[in-house]
């Protein structure tokens, strides 16, 4: 599968690429403005400049270096694009996800499987009235901010990043610590075992590695406010650290101030990269109606067609059957195959609800290859990717085919500012954010998701 090469740097990378001031850099920007690649390209000026250190013997060596993702196939793609930028420059790089590091340090417990602390949290708030999942994401949210400590803070603090409905005021937060987020950790407790924030509370409380001189952190919206303390904590005073976020692209229940983290940022180590370098002006069109009316903190960058040179054909809807949308998909392959592009089939889950693609690729005698949950980018000269909407996140492909996408797979609230609605608003933006020349939406007519409403008319063609 192909992966982008190192690029030369345009004239604002440049200014943030050379900074090499101690602590924080902060880079932003919307979807394809390069936000990841000029991280990647800053690694390498700032070995240079941290080898020089050890030369000098100012640093003992060796020089220590932490990139850290939110996903492991993103952590994949990361580490092709680490290897072909940086060098090695005496360095120690661990490129990893924050379970994957978190996993290596944290003192040995029987860590709870996802799935038993989502039934574990939904069967303990069966009688708070909320919909399961926005429970199990709340509580996610709640853990995730808050010490153990500090949890009453949820009572009366701004819940960021959580849309405005379903209302949760303070009399249900009350009823959210005592009746559900009390009883799941005492089981933990009885259990002796742990789940993912605990092991961040953890990191952000004991130093278990020496302190790393360079860290970098991509999509740093997806980090919970305790991810970020742990991985603070681990930062040698004088670590030069690059924070790589966009808040729009937001799609987990996460949400903080950096005052909260202890953060405070200088105006002048804040970047905001504004060049498109990769859609053309009728994705970004299309994305950007999906985006119109959520709430954006200032890190959040609504992507603009004023900042993009491209133009190329408008988005694709296919209404109907799911092989009515795998025959447009199937034939379109067939002529970027010939051309050697990439591509990306989308789905929002994955496991066997990719069996009816899989099975018409097979037909069609398309190679592809899977890359949900990979933990090394593939090798294989397939340019067609399957992967769930999450797991592309930060990827990018020449065309994008999202099939399947019907009601049953985007479930939500009614109310105006569902913050699920608005979460998968934010997942089908980035999705098809990830396309460099088209963009194709499937689904079935009479089970459409709701989603589709909100995309404005203008920016899309049916298929």
């Amino acid at each position: 599968m192909k992966v982008l090469k190192a690029v030369k740097p345009t004239s604002e990378q440049l200014i943030v690429i050379n900074d090499i001031r101690p602590w924080i850099t902060l880079i932003r920007g919307a979807a394809g403005s390069g936000k990841t690649s000029t991280a990647l390209l800053r690694l390498k000026f700032l070995m240079a400049y941290w080898s020089q250190r050890v030369n000098d013997r100012h640093v003992a060596p060796p020089i220590r270096v932490l990139v850290l993702t939110f996903n492991r196939t993103l952590r994949g793609y990361i580490a092709e694009l680490a290897a072909d930028q940086a060098g090695k420059a005496g360095a120690v790089v661990e490129i990893r996800t924050f379970g994957q590091w978190s996993s290596e340090l944290a003192t040995s417990h029987s860590r709870l499987a996802d799935d038993d602390r989502t039934r574990l949290v939904q069967k303990e708030g069966f009688a708070i009235g909320l919909d399961p999942i926005f429970l199990s994401d709340e509580v996610d949210y709640v853990l995730g901010r808050f010490q153990p400590d500090k949890i009453d803070d949820y009572i009366t603090v701004r819940r960021e990043g959580r849309g405005a409905s379903p209302s949760v005021d303070s009399a249900l937060r009350r009823r959210i610590i005592s009746e559900v987020i009390g009883p799941y950790q005492a089981i933990k407790a009885r259990r002796n075992v742990v789940d993912w924030n605990d092991m961040a509370v953890q990191l952000s409380r004991e130093r278990r590695h020496a302190p790393y001189h360079i860290i970098i952190v991509d999509e740093t919206q997806e980090f919970s406010a305790n991810q970020m303390r742990a991985v603070l904590n681990h930062a040698d005073d004088d670590a030069t650290i690059t924070l790589v976020m966009d808040a729009a692209q937001r799609i987990y229940p996460r949400g903080f101030t950096w005052a909260e983290v202890g953060v405070r940022l200088d105006p002048h180590s804040s970047y905001l990269l504004m060049e498109n370098h990769r859609n053309t002006k009728q994705i970004v069109a299309f994305c950007r109606s999906l985006l119109a009316g959520l709430e954006m903190t200032a890190d959040g960058i609504i992507p603009s067609p004023d900042n993009i040179n491209r133009e190329g054909p408008p988005p694709i809807l296919v209404p109907g059957r799911f092989g009515r949308q795998m025959d447009y998909v199937v034939e379109k392959l067939k002529q970027v195959r010939s051309i050697n592009q990439s591509a990306a089939i989308l789905h929002a889950r994955g496991g066997g609800w990719f069996n009816g693609v899989r099975t018409r690729l097979g037909r069609a005698r398309i190679p592809f290859i899977e890359l949900t949950r990979e933990h090394d980018w593939p090798k294989d000269d397939a340019e067609v990717a399957l992967s769930t909407m999450a797991s592309a996140k930060g990827l990018e492909f020449d065309h994008v085919f999202v099939v399947g996408l019907n009601e049953e797979l985007t479930p939500h609230g009614e109310g105006e500012g569902d913050s699920q609605m608005e979460q998968y608003r934010r997942l089908l933006a980035m999705a098809a954010g990830r396309a460099r020349q088209s963009v194709m939406l499937g689904y079935k007519e009479d089970e459409a998701s709701a989603l589709i409403a909100y995309i404005d008319r203008s920016t899309y063609e049916l298929g």
